[in-house]
């Protein structure tokens, strides 16, 4: 049996995961090194805040995803909406941290492995 999720499903399933299981965010590091270290209250490292570096093509900032955190979060909810899985976590990460980021990248397993990036600003994106 096949089970449809809206996106306005999915993004308020992946929504609640993130208040539950993640919490609140801290970022950690100098803001003029080329990267900072994103984790929950708890320690937990989950991503990488990239300023420079490997930054893709037209973004500022980009917010890289740990690959044990996309684990964690694919053994509860499939990632099987990738834009709208990336549109939430930079939403949430803007709203626990206060930091504007619209770039987004990480690697998945799901179906088809692969790397997923998202611009916001450009809304393109491409494996």
């Amino acid at each position: 049996m096949n089970v449809v999720v809206s996106k306005g499903q999915y993004r308020r399933i992946f929504l609640n995961y993130l208040e539950s299981f993640v919490g609140d965010l801290l970022v950690k590091g100098k803001t003029d090194f080329n990267y900072r270290v994103v984790e929950t209250v708890d320690g937990e490292y989950i991503a990488d805040l990239w300023h420079t570096g490997p930054v893709t093509k037209g973004c500022e900032t980009e917010l890289y995803l740990e690959d044990s955190f996309v684990i964690e979060v694919e053994s509860f909810i499939p990632i099987s909406r990738k834009k709208v899985f990336s549109e939430v976590m930079l939403e949430y990460f803007y709203l626990k941290t206060g930091i504007k980021c619209y770039c987004i990248e990480f690697d998945y397993a799901g179906a088809e492995e692969g790397t997923y990036k998202l611009n916001l600003k450009k809304n393109n994106s491409h494996r």
